[in-house]
C-alpha cells in the first residue's frame, strides 16, 4: 500500500460516508454515533492543522482508524482493503524519506477533506437529534 493509495481510500470513505448519512445512522446506535461524531470532530480539528503530506497522511490514517475502531461501519465497506500494519509501515517510510515542507496540494486536499468530514458529522449531529426527540 503506498501513501497515494491511503490517501485514496480514505476520502472514499469519508465522502461515502458524508453522502450516504441515512445508511451511517442505520447502523449505529446512540452511543456509538456520540463517539462517531465525537471522532469525527477530531478528525475536523486534525484536518484543519495539516500542512504536509506526512500530516495528510496520519490524516488519512484516521479516517481508516475510524471504520476499523467501529465495527458497525466496518459493514458499510466490505471491499475495504484495510492493513493498519502496512498503513503504519507506509507512512513510517514515507517520512523517514520526505521533509515535512509545506505543500499546498496536502492542504487542498485536507481541505476537501475536512468539508466532507464536516457534512458526516453534521448528518449524524441531526439524525441523533431526531431520535432524542422521538
Amino acid at each position: 500500500m503506498n501513501e497515494q493509495t491511503i490517501i485514496e481510500q480514505a476520502e472514499l470513505i469519508i465522502k461515502q460516508l458524508a453522502e450516504n448519512p441515512r445508511s451511517l445512522r442505520r447502523c449505529l446506535d446512540k452511543t456509538t454515533t456520540e463517539q462517531v461524531i465525537a471522532k469525527l470532530t477530531a478528525l475536523s480539528e486534525q484536518s484543519g492543522r495539516v500542512d504536509s503530506e506526512a500530516d495528510l497522511l496520519a490524516l488519512a490514517d484516521g479516517i481508516q482508524r475510524l471504520i476499523e475502531d467501529v465495527p458497525t461501519l466496518k459493514t458499510l465497506f466490505p471491499n475495504l482493503k484495510s492493513d493498519r500494519g502496512q498503513r503504519e509501515l507506509t507512512i513510517a517510510e514515507f517520512n523517514k524519506i520526505t521533509a515535512d515542507k509545506p505543500k499546498p496540494t496536502a492542504k487542498d486536499k485536507a481541505g476537501q477533506l475536512k468539508n466532507h468530514i464536516t457534512t458526516s458529522r453534521e448528518a449524524l449531529r441531526k439524525a441523533l437529534l431526531r431520535v432524542k426527540k422521538s
